[in-house]
């Protein structure tokens, strides 16, 4: 298994531009252009990290390394990415969103590093869940499909 880290940026799934100096969601697209090559196709390809990062507005801490999208965008761009993936990359397997709650509501219960993927997160700290799983072509963000547990 080859894991992948196909995170958006600041541009949306239907970018398409592939190049080695390209951070992108369609990198993924790269590596798996790269097992081909070196006799690997046959290897599974997993997105171990995808998404976007979307901070509140009165985010207290840095800015984003992996850029900033507003709510509505990440939402948008996160289903539209999983629909890409699943009719374009038939090669692609399990596909992790980053992440669902890097720091509950419950300050003891904390982690450490959170901090920096809290504008990733798809439950949110004082709410069940935040615009990505309510957003109406979430038809794969179901509880069951993101492991949640209640």
């Amino acid at each position: 298994m080859v894991a992948a880290q196909p995170l958006g940026f600041s541009t949306g799934p239907e970018d398409r531009d592939v190049a080695l100096t390209r951070l992108n969601f369609s990198r993924a697209v790269l590596l798996r252009e790269t097992l081909v090559a070196l006799g690997e196709g046959d290897k599974a390809l997993w997105a171990t990290l995808m998404g976007w990062n979307s901070l509140p507005a009165d985010w207290p801490g840095p800015v984003s390394i992996w850029g900033q999208v507003d709510p509505q965008t990440q939402a948008g761009y996160t289903t539209a990415a999983l629909a890409r993936a699943e009719s374009e990359w038939p090669w692609m397997g399990v596909m992790c969103i980053n992440a669902l709650q890097p720091r509950p509501a419950d300050p003891t219960r904390a982690v450490p590093d959170a901090e920096e993927h809290w504008g990733f997160a798809m439950i949110g700290a004082s709410t069940l869940c935040n615009r990505v799983r309510q957003t109406p072509h979430a038809r794969c963000l179901t509880p069951r499909s993101i492991g949640v547990l209640r």
